[in-house]
């Protein structure tokens, strides 16, 4: 029976030379395979080039599972390691997925992802977070994806690109621009991204939020530990403003989000509250609102307007902050649970990102385009600037 999967996850393998993988993959039909995982094992450059060439030789390549896999590698052995693998990868006209995470390749790395990010249009889930990239690289990665959607439209082909995880790395304002051209480019098909802890504050916020509100198709987001809006007075649109309207245009889509600890206060917490207020958000299933300064009026709000059963219809887990001794919060809940929705108070919950769950709403949107037809036509200075 042919083998579609090979999966040597969290096996804490050290692979050093090319015999490593040789062995590794002996006796396994590799015409047939459509995933490789690596996940948690640690490759050498000898072995890299091992794995270079057994992808070069799966041609119905789909998913590379290929986070955590240079543990314990130091920074003179990740780039070229990493450089093998991607140039392989780039031979791969079928490939979906692309999981890079939790590889420390940053700055020095960026130059052998851009051909794959911005040529193999295929490339419907990109994952790269806590790659220590800055903005400097982010600009990079994200001007690489902007050229994707560019050479898409030059075939008259919608984008694949449907999820984007990119937090975790210190992007910053001084990227936020770029990302936020790449997600305009990928209005069409993109539907998550996960921006959690990558050191925005609220210029960057309004630059992303703005360009989310174009999307169409928008399923889950995730700002966790970014900064919505600065405690200081300042002129225009806020940061919560921008994101509120990014919510108003996702409002028939969305089913996970996540604003843990971005740092809203009163106009912003209001601001978020009268997106609930107005719009249905059926869809809606996780929303994570914990770690912000809602007060007990917010939660009275919300328990007021959850009186109509079209509100939040769907909403399965909500978190929220800890208000002492509050009558509020405790009656929300009692009123949640006869709708079977989870309520966590944040102090009860500890850094849940669900990295699963946000993979498996991505999963159910399923694939854009054709992919078989579209093949067929074809760690340096950290900077915030």
């Amino acid at each position: 029976m042919a083998v579609h999967t090979v999966d040597f996850n969290d096996r804490k393998l050290k692979l050093n030379t090319e015999p490593d993988i040789q062995k590794l993959f002996e006796n396994i039909d590799l015409e047939n395979v459509q995933e490789i995982v690596m996940t948690s094992n640690t490759i050498g450059i000898d072995a890299a080039k091992g794995l270079a060439d057994v992808i070069r030789r799966t041609p119905q390549l789909k998913v590379a599972q290929l986070s955590s896999i240079f543990i314990s590698r130091t920074i003179d052995e990740i780039p070229p390691a990493l450089t093998h693998i991607l140039d392989a990868l780039l031979q791969c006209s079928l490939l979906t997925v692309l999981d890079l995470r939790h590889n420390a390749f940053g700055q020095r790395t960026v130059d052998p992802v851009v051909p794959v990010l911005s040529e193999c249009l295929s490339l419907e889930v990109v994952r790269l977070a806590n790659v220590g990239m800055d903005a400097s690289g982010g600009r990079i990665l994200a001007n690489a994806l902007t050229t994707s959607a560019k050479n898409s439209a030059a075939l008259k082909r919608t984008s694949c690109l449907r999820e984007l995880v990119i937090g975790q790395n210190i992007l910053g304002d001084g990227s936020a621009s770029a990302w936020a051209d790449a997600i305009r480019a990928h209005y069409e098909s993109l539907q998550t991204l996960d921006m959690r802890r990558a050191y925005l504050r609220e210029d960057g916020i309004i630059a992303i939020a703005s360009a989310l509100a174009t999307c169409r198709d928008i399923r889950a987001l995730n700002f966790n530990d970014n900064v919505i809006a600065n405690s200081e007075a300042r002129e225009g649109t806020r940061g919560w403003k921008a994101i509120a309207d990014a919510l108003r245009a996702a409002a028939k889509t969305l089913v996970y989000l996540d604003l843990t600890a971005c740092l809203l206060e009163g106009d912003g917490c209001d601001e978020i509250l009268a997106v609930l207020a107005e719009e249905e958000l059926a869809q809606l299933e996780i929303l994570k609102l914990g770690a912000n300064d809602f007060a007990e009026d917010h939660y009275a709000e919300l328990r007021e307007l959850l009186n109509d059963k079209s509100r939040l219809s769907g909403l399965s887990r909500l978190h929220v902050d800890q208000v002492e001794d509050s009558v509020v919060v405790s009656e929300l809940k009692d009123f949640l649970l006869s709708r079977k929705c989870q309520v966590i108070i944040e102090d009860e919950d500890e850094d849940d990102h669900d990295d699963e769950l946000i993979a498996e709403i991505g999963a159910k949107a399923g694939p854009q385009v054709n992919v078989d037809e579209l093949a067929e036509l074809l760690t340096g200075k950290l900077d915030l600037k």
